[in-house]
């Protein structure tokens, strides 16, 4: 648990706040976008989003708080 001093800066203050990180894949598969990459299976093309998100115990969503989107380099390319 998160104590309130951490999130009194951007959001309603509360005495304590869960604040998970999730992995979500945006499969964007046969769209002509620049910048995916592969995900779980390198046939497929997209990126990931990364969400970390706040909601007190009693499971009232307090937001977002971050996230962070990134595609997977293709094998074979080198950076």
């Amino acid at each position: 648990m998160v104590k309130a001093p951490f999130i009194e800066n951007f959001m309603l203050p509360v005495p304590e706040a869960l604040v998970p990180v999730v992995e979500i894949e945006l499969d964007f598969n046969g769209q002509d976008i620049a910048g995916l990459g592969p995900l779980s299976y390198e046939a497929q093309r997209g990126m990931y989003v990364h969400p970390t998100y706040a909601a007190t115990p009693q499971r009232e969503p307090l937001g977002i708080t971050d996230a962070w989107m990134w595609a997977r380099t293709p094998k074979g390319n080198a950076d």
